[in-house]
């Protein structure tokens, strides 16, 4: 399972889990989206190259992971209490969510 990270029409890169987390960058759509978004991209504070261990969920995806206590989203997601926090994530990117700045799918 991976969850991508957007901005508008670019995919910043990729979380997976496996014991850790671990964020691909696409380096290029990266080098762009801070030329075409330059405000939005100063709240990214993922890697921009390569793939970066993080042993709790990154920053740009806590949003998400907060957005779990609401009920109305736990029960569209079907997330469920023993489901882990990428799981929760990853049921969470299925949905249509509107970004404030960075949006996430299932990939």
């Amino acid at each position: 399972m991976k969850i991508a990270l957007y901005i508008k029409e670019l995919t910043l890169g990729y979380l997976e889990y496996n014991n850790n987390y671990y964020f691909t960058a696409d380096e290029s759509n990266i080098q762009v989206a801070f030329k075409k978004y330059p405000i939005d991209m100063m709240l990214f504070s993922l890697n921009k190259a390569q793939t970066k261990e993080y042993k709790y969920v990154p920053q740009n995806f806590l949003q998400y992971l907060e957005a779990t206590a609401r009920e109305d989203l736990r029960l569209k997601a079907d997330i469920k209490d023993e489901d882990s926090e990428f799981v929760k994530l990853y049921k969470l990117a299925g949905l249509k969510i509107c970004p404030e700045n960075f949006g996430i799918r299932q990939a």
